[in-house]
């Protein structure tokens, strides 16, 4: 028994990794970045005793990646499932906030994304509280370009055709909602000549037109 488990080690031991399978989505995670990260871990490394969760560890320290898995494939592979980050929004000209509401610090930040304001104690309020205005606008075609939240402003976000819209910190949802169902009524085809909506009212708004 003791020579079979010896027989079996010394086998085990000479296996070498002659493939590495790398699945996964990529936007902003380039090869070289992955070959650079992979290739001091594997080269060379034997396929049984390589440190597959370190080497996890390592691939999940990238700036863009979510998660990782590494897992040995038999006889000589391995195989690495790899997550990237889904980027719904910058914050504070800094950072993004991927599609689980967690921060993340890349190199270079997407263009295109609307930009989020805030203290970070009040971070995760901000990006629900956009979540639900974003998901409301849809009613009418209109989309955020910036917003602007937190304890010592009033908040207030730019919507991409420019308006300015203003609606405190409370009863955002209400007064959201009021802007939806009159902004057809009393904008609508007139957009390009608003410059701001105030809704900080207990009925009705406030529209501010270029003169």
């Amino acid at each position: 028994m003791g020579q079979i488990l010896v027989t079996l080690w010394l086998t085990f031991n000479k296996i070498t990794i002659n493939q590495i399978e790398v699945t996964g989505q990529f936007r902003y995670t380039t090869p070289s970045i992955l070959v650079a990260a992979i290739e001091p871990w594997v080269v060379a490394r034997n396929w049984w005793t390589v440190d597959i969760v370190h080497l996890s560890d390592i691939l999940q320290s990238l700036p863009w990646i979510r998660h990782a898995y590494v897992l040995r494939r038999w006889p000589k592979t391995l195989l690495i499932v790899l997550q990237e980050a889904v980027p719904l929004a910058i914050w504070n000209d800094q950072a993004i906030i991927d599609s689980t509401g967690q921060v993340l610090y890349p190199d270079a930040l997407p263009e295109h994304l609307p930009v989020l304001y805030g203290p970070e104690e009040e971070r995760a309020e901000i990006f629900k509280a956009y979540q639900q205005a974003k998901a409301m606008l849809k009613a009418v075609d209109l989309d955020i370009k910036r917003w602007h939240g937190g304890a010592q402003q009033p908040w207030r976000m730019i919507l991409t055709n420019d308006l300015e819209v203003v609606f405190g910190r409370y009863d955002k949802q209400a007064r959201l909602q009021r802007f939806v169902a009159l902004y057809d009524v009393i904008i609508g085809s007139r957009s390009q000549h608003a410059r701001r909506v105030d809704l900080r009212y207990n009925h009705g708004l406030a529209v501010d037109w270029q003169r």
